[in-house]
């Protein structure tokens, strides 16, 4: 089992971050997570996707203070992450 791959743009980004999730795995209880550069969770959902479908999902990042975040997708058993820059 393995999370499904992601993307995250764009990047840097300003008022919105979007994500868009390829391969999910319905039903195996994945977790999107933003945290700050201070290890801090600032933003949690679920991933609801179909088999075969592409899902994206959109993040409000214009009350997140400028810096480096942390995208994480996956759940217990594997979990990858991306970097982001949050810029004005």
């Amino acid at each position: 089992h393995h999370p499904p791959s992601f993307k995250a743009f764009p990047n840097p980004a300003n008022d919105l971050l979007s994500v868009e999730f390829r391969e999910a795995n319905p039903g195996s209880n994945e977790q999107l997570r933003v945290m700050n550069h201070l290890g801090q969770l600032v933003h949690e959902t679920l991933i609801n996707s179909s088999p075969g479908e592409n899902s994206i999902i959109t993040i409000n990042t214009s009350e997140y203070p400028v810096g480096l975040y942390y995208i994480l997708v996956g759940n217990e058993e594997a979990t990858e992450v991306r970097k982001v820059i949050i810029s004005r």
